[in-house]
């Protein structure tokens, strides 16, 4: 699978062929050669769905962190929940991508242990750790205190350990097989957002986005077909 940043495949098997190890949040992460593969969730559940199964050729189990509350998806539609439990069930872990700017600053913490409730109810899945989507000051300098729960911008996560992300279409901090040729070996956190290895229609992030619109108006077309008959006999 080929997308904007190269091919999906290949990239997951550089960090295989140069010894490291997958593996979990909640694993116990060594110093050097270990990967915490973890997938944000922005725009398309279908989208992650596909990367997800070249994971699965690979061997490879990553956590992929949703959005409860989004308008680019809906977790409740029948073929998102589906793709959600088949990730569960073919091994994937699963987590809330929190996006703390719906909830008030005095009301953060009960915004989350709402989401909390509300993943678990749906999912059977206890959080463990969460993503903060577009994370603020609060989560980047580790000022808030969430009991039990943690959070993917933790020393022990962030600054411990490497941390490479894909954010807005660009490897921020280093690319990834700069990282393999320096052969340091050290553990990371590699932050992949599945839309940027789901389509080749495309040559730079804007465009990538505008497909994906485009395709996203195509299918609320269908749906609105499929749901309102004089809507359909115009087509």
């Amino acid at each position: 699978m080929k997308g904007l940043l190269g091919d999906y495949h290949k990239l997951l098997s550089s960090f295989l062929d140069a010894g490291y190890e997958y593996s979990f949040f909640n694993n116990n992460i060594d110093q050097f050669g270990k990967i915490i593969l973890r997938h944000d969730i922005d725009f398309s559940l279908e989208n992650a769905n596909r990367i997800s199964f070249v994971e699965d050729s690979l061997g490879i189990k990553s956590t992929y962190f949703i959005l409860l509350r989004s308008d680019f998806y809906n977790i409740l539609s029948k073929s998102n929940f589906e793709i959600i439990r088949s990730l569960q069930k073919r091994g994937h872990k699963i987590g809330i991508h929190f996006d703390s700017s719906l909830y008030p600053d005095t009301n953060l913490v009960d915004g989350l242990n709402f989401e909390i409730d509300f993943f678990d109810h749906l999912f059977n899945e206890p959080v463990e750790i969460i993503a903060p989507h577009r994370p603020d000051k609060i989560f980047l300098e580790n000022t808030i205190s969430l009991g039990d729960i943690s959070h993917t911008y933790e020393k022990k996560f962030f600054k411990d350990i490497k941390y490479i992300s894909d954010s807005t279409g660009r490897f921020r901090f280093e690319k990834p097989h700069e990282f393999i040729l320096s052969g340091e070996n050290q553990s990371l956190q590699l932050n992949l957002h599945p839309i940027w290895y789901s389509t080749t229609s495309g040559s730079s992030p804007i465009e990538i986005v505008e497909h994906f619109l485009q395709v996203s108006n195509e299918n609320l077309e269908k749906s609105m077909e499929q749901n309102f008959t004089d809507y359909s006999k115009t087509k």
